[in-house]
């Protein structure tokens, strides 16, 4: 038996607190708060550190116990050494929900990515407005947003 099932044990925790802190995230970019927001980054990244160091240690232990193929890895050897583990219910469960919950934390990081680029566009316009730019003198960028043309650039000022 390869002693996954801790390592997944632990993904799963660490899912659940990385969908909750997405959703307090959420919550903190709806009430702009940059200090919540700050302190939600911190606690994301060492959750993300977290869980890509579980990730070597499950990529080696399935290696050192040969269902990974060290000079030839391929994509789904450990989905298909996991569907030959019938007697293993327990690590089958562990590795279905860490997928269901990954999925779910992506779905909410996606739309926590939206709402922060809406507000960076909203803050952007903002500023415009403060700096007084002329809504007709504006550029496409590289990415297809627009920018006002900074008047030191201008061939009126060449």
């Amino acid at each position: 038996m390869v002693p996954v099932e801790p390592i997944f044990a632990r993904n799963k925790e660490l899912l659940d607190s990385l969908s909750t802190l997405l959703d307090n995230e959420r919550d903190a970019l709806a009430k702009l708060s940059s200090e919540a927001i700050l302190e939600i980054a911190a606690q994301k990244r060492a959750i993300l550190d977290e869980l890509d160091a579980l990730n070597t240690k499950r990529h080696s232990l399935l290696i050192k116990f040969g269902i990974i193929n060290q000079k030839q890895p391929e994509e789904g050897q450990f989905k298909e050494w996991l569907h030959t583990q019938h007697k293993d219910v327990k690590l089958i469960e562990l590795v279905s929900l860490c997928e269901k919950l990954l999925e779910t934390c992506k779905e909410k990081n996606h739309t926590n990515e939206q709402i922060l680029n809406i507000a960076q566009k909203r803050n952007k316009s903002f500023l415009e407005i403060l700096k007084g730019s002329d809504k007709k003198s504006r550029i496409y960028t590289a990415k297809g947003s627009t920018r006002p043309i900074n008047s030191k650039h201008t061939i009126g000022k060449a």
